[in-house]
């Protein structure tokens, strides 16, 4: 099956069947996946920091709050209506221990502050923690699934 490999900083859309998106190393950051899987059209980026500080557009995809708003509009494009949209958050670690401040909680955050903004409810959630995460999304089947060090993959 064709393979879309997105890494930090990236933001990419793919619709048919045979795709699978692949988002390795989630560790801190947040990968955001939308779905619409009657349609088989599935997006996803994987931001560093939760608020963006550039105003070059190619950067968008590396902030929380500029990446949520791209990918709906990404969706969008591929006739998608964000109402019809089903999204998953993964990441949002914390590798140096809990805390309140992390990068990756204010990720978490700041993710679901711009979904609620935009009228999207989160259906599925694998987050915080200290752990590091592979993610990969199988349009055919409509399915996000999340691969830690050790274990079987699991569905969110």
């Amino acid at each position: 099956m064709p393979s879309l490999m997105i890494k930090i900083g990236e933001l990419k859309v793919a619709a048919g069947g045979d795709k699978i998106l692949d988002i390795p190393n989630v560790t801190s950051g947040i990968t955001v996946v939308m779905l619409e899987k009657q349609k088989m059209v599935a997006g996803a980026f994987h931001a560093l920091l939760p608020r963006c500080t550039s105003n070059n557009r190619a950067d968008l995809s590396k902030f929380t709050d500029t990446g949520v708003r791209l990918l709906i509009a990404e969706m969008e494009n591929q006739g998608v209506s964000k109402h019809e949209l089903v999204v998953k958050l993964i990441g949002g670690s914390d590798l140096m221990g809990a805390s309140a401040l992390s990068i990756g909680q204010q990720n978490v955050e700041m993710a679901k502050k711009i979904l609620g903004e935009e009228g999207l409810n989160v259906g599925g959630m694998e987050v915080g923690g200290r752990r590091k995460r592979d993610v990969q999304v199988r349009l055919r089947e409509g399915k996000v699934l999340v691969k830690h060090l050790m274990g079987d993959p699991l569905e969110v």
